[in-house]
């Protein structure tokens, strides 16, 4: 009976099928698949990577005017949103589950270098919040991971370039609505900081967009649209009047003019690296000139005074550190920061905070993380010819020269995050 129902069902009798054809046969599709194509993906992520920056969080805290250190619901209004970001990103992920395994095998290093510092709670003067923070930032970086891998270098560059659209936008309605806001960062006065508290803050997710906006327009180089918007991204990172920005800015383009001057040269890798020495040893040379001529002095506004700090703390438990996010809650800090006279709730140095967290095994197993990526970083620059995956070859450099002045990574800060899993990334194969 039931072969007689497929046989009408088809059209045909089994007398009326031709000898030896099969019976066609129904696909078993499940009845909810989610199909999302990779805009749909980078869309996604630069909205993540947009929310996760803490966008207009300031005026929660303070309002249109000073700092405010305790506000109710400021914290609550901040869970809401992260465990809605934290919602969305389980579900990208189960959309990408066949991605997972390719994108996170590859990266036991950084594996390895969490579960250290998921172990050091142990020894953290805050465990619980040491634990949470960790899995956090984990999860976060596993995340970028994964879709760097499903939309590949472009689809990343784009996402990233999007992302400082939407960021230029907000900061556009701010300076109409809130110029005393916008332009009023109370050391910094005159400078932008649109939607964000500190200047720097826009400057940094800024110069991501720069770089990828620049090597977009490399591959299109006639496309209006990206032209145009590279061009605001641009002039709001100009605004915002931080000399790290500028740095980035000058990397990209000079990265972006080099690449293509000896785009097929077989000695590319090698006159990369003898220019890159030539010019960091310039640099040293007259980096009180440049300081100067950038606005800083000589302490980077205050970034080596706080590192001198650090570093006698650092000397007191060298092997192992602090724990996941223990000094920073401690007593220490507390007078550390007096002394400063200025609220220091990071090291401005991802390097000195991998050895506050872990000690000297903590910064080993972090620099093995970089030195991977730098390695593919360097392969990329000596021989690849596609501006997407050299444009992400250089956001890598981007996010290197940020740790170097910012705590921009083992911080739970979702921005940075999923920025540091797109950058390792690199080290994955099939992200090509």
């Amino acid at each position: 009976m039931d072969a007689d129902l497929v046989a009408a069902a088809d059209g045909m009798s089994d007398v009326a099928r031709p000898p030896g054809a099969c019976a066609p046969t129904v696909p078993l599709t499940p009845p909810f698949t989610l199909r999302l194509g990779p805009g749909v993906y980078a869309v996604a992520l630069a909205l993540l990577i947009f929310l996760g920056s803490d966008p207009v969080y300031p005026l929660l805290m303070r309002g249109p005017s000073e700092w405010v250190d305790e506000v109710p619901g400021l914290e609550g209004a901040r869970r809401l949103v992260w465990f809605s970001m934290y919602a969305v990103m389980i579900g990208l992920l189960v959309a990408m589950r066949r991605w997972i395994v390719p994108a996170l095998a590859p990266q036991w290093p950084v594996a390895l270098a969490l579960a250290y510092f998921l172990l050091s709670a142990l020894w953290s003067s805050a465990p619980g919040g040491a634990v949470i923070g960790i899995v956090q930032y984990g999860f976060t970086v596993a995340f970028g991971m994964v879709i760097a891998v499903r939309i590949g270098p472009e689809g990343v560059l784009k996402a990233l370039f999007l992302a400082s659209l939407v960021c230029a936008a907000a900061t556009a309605v701010f300076v109409a609505l809130l110029p005393a806001y916008a332009f009023g960062m109370h050391y910094n006065t005159g400078a932008l900081r649109g939607v964000y508290l500190e200047k720097n803050h826009l400057a940094a997710f800024l110069s991501y967009g720069v770089c990828a906006g620049v090597f977009l327009a490399a591959r299109r180089p006639t496309h209006a649209p990206t032209l145009a918007g590279l061009a605001v991204i641009l002039a709001l990172s100009i605004l915002s009047v931080s000399s790290i920005a500028l740095l980035q800015t000058a990397i990209a383009f000079a990265m972006l003019g080099y690449l293509l001057a000896l785009r097929r040269s077989r000695n590319r890798g090698l006159l990369l690296a003898a220019l890159s020495l030539a010019t960091l040893a310039a640099l040293v040379m007259t980096l009180p000139a440049v300081l100067a001529a950038l606005g800083e002095d000589m302490t980077l506004n205050g970034r080596t005074e706080l590192w001198g700090r650090l570093w006698t703390f650092i000397e007191r438990r060298p092997v192992f550190g602090y724990g996941y996010r223990g000094f920073w809650n401690s007593s220490q800090a507390d007078g550390m920061r007096a002394f400063l006279g200025w609220p220091a709730h990071g090291a401005h140095n991802v390097w000195l905070q991998a050895l506050l967290f872990g000690g000297a095994i903590g910064l080993t197993l972090w620099v093995a993380c970089y030195v991977r990526v730098l390695g593919r970083i360097g392969a990329i620059l000596s021989r690849e010819r596609d501006f997407a995956v050299l444009g992400m070859a250089v956001v890598g450099v981007v996010n290197l020269v940020w740790s170097l002045f910012e705590t921009t990574q083992l911080a739970h800060f979702t921005q940075h995050a999923i920025v540091t899993g797109l950058v390792f990334a690199l080290r994955t194969p099939q992200f090509r």
